[in-house]
Parts: C-alpha cells; structure tokens; sequence
C-alpha cells in the first residue's frame, strides 16, 4: 500500500523526469517539449495526479471521453495522447516501471487534408517579386526561400545555423531534426551563390547564418518574423506561403521529377514513408503508379 502512495510514481513527478530526460537529451525538437509541457498538466488535470501504475484502459477511455466534450480538433487531442504514450514508454523503458502498454493508446483518426505546395513556377514568381538589389534585408528573405526549397529542412532547423556550419564548397550541412538526429543537408549552386551575396554584404560579426539588420545589435532571426515576412510577400503575388509550403513543395518537386519516394522520404528526414506520402505528397502515390505503369504497361500486344 505503501508503494502505490509512494511520490515517485505520481504522474505529475513523472512528467518531470520525463521532460527532464527530453530536455537534457533533446529527444525532441524544442518546439515538441514545449507543445508538451503545456499539455501535460491538462492530462493530469482530467485523469488527476495518479499514481501512474493504475492508468489503464479505463483511464485512456476517460481522457478520450474528456478531449471530445472539450471540441477539439483531432490533432489537437492527439497531442495529449502522444504525450501520454511518450510518458508511458519512457517510464517502462528507461526506468523499468511496470506500466499500461503505451502501443494500446490509439489515436484519434485525423482528416486528410489537401497538401498544398507552389510549383516551379509559382516559386519563381515569388522570386522575382523580390528585388533584391534594394536592400539587404529583401536579400536576406530571396536567400532563405532558395535555400529552404534547395534542402527541404524545417525553419528551425535552418535559421538555428551559423556560417560555420556550411561546407560551401559542397553545399552539404548537417542539423538536428524533429527527432534529434542528425542529419545531412544539401544546399544547390542558386542557394549558396546568394547565400554567399547575402553574407559578403553584412557587415556584422555575429556568427548566426541568418540575422536582424534593424539595430546595431543584430541576433538571430526569429521564425515567427521570417513566417511574417514570407506572409506578406507571398500576398503581394497571389499566393499562400510559409516556410512548411516550401518544405512541402521541395519534396513535391522533387517526386514528381522522378525520385523515388523513399528518396524523398531521406531528403525530408522522415522516419516513415507514410509520413512522406501523408502529409508531403498527399495523393501523389497514385502519380508513381501513373508514371511506371506508363513506362512498363504499353505493351504493343497484336
């Protein structure tokens, strides 16, 4: 009796040294801890602080039952439930604890959405929108669209580089993904000739990739001020973009130019191909089968 009462097995305490190990360890991208320690109280909240030995399949009917009378969006309870597994697993894997299996734990079923991407010409449209001779700053925004459709890595990803972290003379990178692994990245001859304008025309000593020029104390850009920038020229064409639509269409580009989705899957550091095709390619799959079953099908039967 004296166990189940013990404070090391409440789930507030084990949340603590879960997000303790995540943290220390980057296990996750800072934008993932941070999505789920603000959500962790909610799930102790609803299932109380318990002692984490007794969830089980009641409970998990419990909180699913509680995330849809709060009006949710399927996403955004999946996010209580993701923590509440990564929770489960850590404390069975890392610490031995006894625990509900966390792989029971089924997610709500989430609505495919269209995949929106530009096209080639949609890009270059956006490009030449920019007059980047006018300033550094109109400069600065033309070399992160390039570079981001060049490599395909996320934002943060991107804008957390420093000058040293480039081999311009290969282009090749390496960052930290969602996942904290490490992985290569791939800047083309366009990215890394304005990357190399944008850098020549600084006159700055700070060693971030990407920085302000509105003081005389420059830091590093912030996503949130790229996301508005990209917002508002993409405006002044017509079209809808952010740093993930040009993700998004870097890997669209890319498969429907012929490159294997497994391929596709590497250039994007996805752990899955399902992923890739999900929520980068969309219905793509089917351009595949359209592309082999006209390269291998049209048989000339007499």
């Amino acid at each position: 009796m004296f166990l189940f009462s013990s404070e090391k097995y409440k789930l507030s305490k084990c949340f603590e040294r879960y997000f303790d190990n995540v943290s220390a360890n980057l296990k996750l991208a800072w934008s993932s801890i941070n999505k789920y320690i603000e959500v962790a109280p909610r799930v102790i909240k609803i299932l109380e602080d318990i002692d984490i030995r007794k969830i089980d399949a009641d409970s998990i009917t419990k909180l699913k039952k509680e995330l849809n009378l709060k009006g949710l969006s399927p996403p955004r309870k999946n996010h209580y439930l993701v923590v509440l597994r990564n929770l489960l697993s850590f404390v069975k894997n890392e610490e031995g604890i006894d625990v509900y299996d966390s792989v029971k734990i089924k997610k709500f079923i989430e609505p495919r959405k269209k995949i929106e991407f530009l096209k080639k010409e949609e890009i270059q449209r956006l490009l030449d929108s920019i007059d980047d001779r006018r300033s550094i700053t109109r400069l600065r925004l033309k070399t992160v669209i390039l570079c981001l459709f060049s490599c395909g890595c996320r934002v943060s990803e991107l804008l957390s580089l420093n000058h040293r972290d480039i081999d311009f003379q290969t282009g090749v990178f390496e960052t930290r993904t969602k996942g904290g692994k490490i992985q290569k990245k791939i800047l083309n001859s366009v990215a890394l000739e304005y990357l190399g304008k944008y850098l020549e025309k600084r006159v700055d000593n700070h060693e971030c990739l990407f920085c302000t020029h509105n003081s005389s104390s420059p830091k590093r850009w912030q996503i949130n001020d790229l996301q508005r920038a990209l917002r508002n020229q993409g405006r002044k064409v017509g079209l809808k973009v952010t740093p993930h639509t040009l993700r998004r269409s870097a890997s669209s580009y890319m498969f429907h130019q012929g490159v294997s989705l497994s391929t596709v899957q590497q250039f994007l550091g996805h752990s899955s191909p399902q992923v890739t095709e999900r929520y980068y390619l969309g219905d793509s799959s089917f351009a595949e089968v359209k592309r082999a079953h006209s390269e291998v099908m049209n048989i000339d039967f007499k």
